[in-house]
């Protein structure tokens, strides 16, 4: 399990001994220098088509795993929940949550996606993110779509900003790690 952020680093290690989850694989990264900016998104017209069995858009904190959701409350980040877009694409239901620490003077953040999408809006996404540079990779769950290179940051493996497409449904975290701290909800388990 790893929680994908900038700012925390010992503080983080520190919270987890002190809490006994000191066997848990959670990774929080330093933070770097670069400017924060909302990852590249594809251009051109996606279709709008509605996804096949519509839920109930999740909250920012039902959509975070109860570990990574007691630690980025620990610290004091807080949601910002918005459309989830992919191009002009908004997916709905879908949300996207920005964690971050309101007036601390940082740009340390946490990004979060789910949305429910269709085969076909699926595959015109992922379509369009590869002609904008971004790599494609199979998975158990689907397939990963990550931006390879120039992201804000990374997580230990490498990855940066990450898309996971499944069956009906697509994830986004800053970091590809940050996809396992989503709770990818089903039509019943959001309201």
């Amino acid at each position: 399990m790893r929680v994908a952020t900038r700012t925390f680093g010992t503080t983080f290690v520190l919270l987890l001994a002190l809490t006994g989850c000191s066997d848990l694989d959670i990774e929080i990264p330093a933070p770097s220098e670069a400017t924060r900016a909302a990852p590249p998104t594809p251009t051109g017209s996606l279709s709008t088509s509605p996804p096949p069995t519509p839920a109930v858009v999740p909250s920012c904190e039902q959509l975070t795993s109860p570990v990574a959701l007691s630690i980025l409350q620990a610290n004091g980040y807080e949601p910002i929940a918005s459309a989830f877009l992919i191009g002009d694409l908004t997916l709905d239901p879908g949300v996207q949550c920005w964690w971050t620490i309101p007036d601390s003077g940082t740009d340390a953040h946490v990004l979060q996606a789910w949305g429910e999408i269709t085969e076909g809006d699926a595959q015109m996404a992922i379509d369009a993110l590869v002609g904008e540079g971004w790599v494609t990779e199979p998975g158990d769950d689907g397939t990963y779509v990550t931006y390879p290179d120039g992201g804000v940051q990374s997580d230990a493996d490498g990855y940066f900003t990450t898309y996971l497409f499944g069956d009906g449904w697509v994830t986004l975290a800053d970091v590809k790690a940050g996809l396992a701290e989503i709770v990818r909800p089903g039509p019943a388990d959001v309201g």
